[in-house]
């Protein structure tokens, strides 16, 4: 008579269990890895387009405005004070306050330019305007980072910005 076993040995249970908990851990493990560069680049997504548009937006107000006056706060950060012909928005100022760049127009409230996500940590604005020239060359810069609420380092990402606007009419 002849008896067929059926069924595995402890061996061959103990080989399959450990290849299944290796399998496991390195699917885990690239999981893991791969949310944290999900968020990481979310992070620098929101920084790269909050200071573009910020940038963008005060470039754009430079160049059509009629004059630029720069002078900075008790901290070193720009103030940038644009000349307006547009009745309400005169003046046009643009100035950091508490890591927030804002925008006044006029007599009303100051509005922020930047998001919540983002903090600003020095605004510069230099007149680069080459001598002899009549138009106004005006060299603005921000060092901007994420506003990180947590410890994890997915959540740092800092990055300077400059532009430069020249003023559409003399």
């Amino acid at each position: 008579m002849k008896h067929s076993q059926a069924g595995f040995t402890l061996i061959e249970l103990l080989l399959y269990a450990g290849i299944v908990a290796i399998m496991t851990t390195a699917i885990s493990g690239l999981l893991a890895l791969s949310l944290q560069a999900r968020v990481k680049n979310q992070v620098v997504e929101s920084v790269e387009s909050g200071s573009t548009i910020a940038m963008d937006s005060m470039l754009a107000a430079i160049r059509n405005s009629d004059g630029v006056t720069l002078t900075t706060d008790g901290n070193g950060d720009a103030i940038v004070t644009l000349a307006e012909t547009v009745a309400g928005v005169h003046p046009t100022v643009f100035q950091l306050s508490a890591g927030v760049l804002t925008k006044k127009e006029g007599s009303s409230a100051a509005v922020p330019v930047t998001s919540s996500n983002i903090v600003i940590d020095h605004f510069t604005a230099t007149d680069t305007t080459p001598s002899g020239e009549t138009m106004q060359v005006i060299s603005l810069g921000f060092d901007v980072r994420y506003n990180n609420q947590s410890p994890r380092q997915e959540y740092q990402y800092a990055a300077t910005y400059n532009g430069t606007a020249q003023l559409n009419t003399p």
